[in-house]
């Protein structure tokens, strides 16, 4: 796609909190998602060099941390992937039609024909493009049947639902076994994790596979590893005693 519609009120409203480099990286980003019609590759490593945004590379992670989620093939946009697929879907029906020797007539005789023939370039993007919801909450809604809410709504769900924040099956576990990261490690983790997201507004449709990406890429840096043996940073033994300290609390 080189074309999409911009709702400046919906992005505005939903990068208020951004800085204008972090706006510039996520506009950029969304630009890439769209141009190549797929999602931003997991090694955003030639991405970053095609966007011109060597040096951001931390802000690259913050926009996709908070914007994106990661998938087997990817980071993708909710959003983007609405677009992008309704996009396809009418450009493979014009391409069927155009088989079939262009669209049906309509029985309109003339008017219709002179329309077409006026402007095509027009009504193909009328036909291809459609216009975007100010409601951008429904579409979110209606994307993946759940809403967009905060680390502090969540908890509170699940906890009615009487489910644990990081459940027993949840693939983190398999990752941080193979990975050999000590389970220690990441309880301390999820108590930064947290710690930080009770204390913001952010929303998220999927807390647990943000906090997946904050394990994988080991964000807050409470690790590092020395002749293939983890060890605890200085933030690291700060969040382990944080986290001893409070279990003792709860006990």
């Amino acid at each position: 796609m080189h074309y999409y519609q911009f709702n400046i009120s919906v992005w505005s409203l939903h990068t208020s909190h951004l800085t204008l480099e972090e706006e510039c990286v996520y506009r950029r980003l969304l630009d890439y998602y769209y141009d190549t019609e797929k999602p931003i590759p997991e090694e955003t490593k030639q991405v970053i060099r095609r966007l011109r945004l060597v040096n951001y590379e931390h802000v690259v992670e913050q926009i996709l941390g908070e914007f994106f989620h990661l998938e087997q093939d990817g980071w993708h946009n909710n959003r983007a992937d609405i677009e992008i697929s309704d996009y396809q879907a009418k450009a493979e029906k014009a391409r069927l039609n155009g088989k079939k020797g262009g669209r049906p007539k309509q029985n309109k005789g003339i008017e219709t024909e002179s329309v077409i023939l006026a402007n095509p370039e027009e009504t193909t993007l009328k036909a291809n493009y459609k216009l975007l919801t100010n409601n951008y909450e429904l579409i979110e809604k209606n994307t993946t049947g759940k809403p967009a809410v905060t680390l502090s709504v969540w908890l509170e769900k699940i906890k009615v639902l009487g489910e644990s924040p990081i459940q027993e099956t949840d693939s983190i576990f398999d990752y941080a076994s193979d990975a050999g990261i000590p389970i220690d490690y990441l309880r301390a983790t999820w108590v930064e994790f947290k710690t930080e997201f009770s204390e913001k507004s952010d929303k998220k449709k999927d807390w647990r596979a943000h906090f997946r990406n904050f394990v994988r890429k080991n964000y807050y840096a409470l690790w590092w590893i020395d002749s293939g043996e983890y060890k605890l940073t200085s933030r690291g033994q700060q969040a382990m005693a944080a986290m001893n300290n409070k279990d003792k609390r709860e006990q």
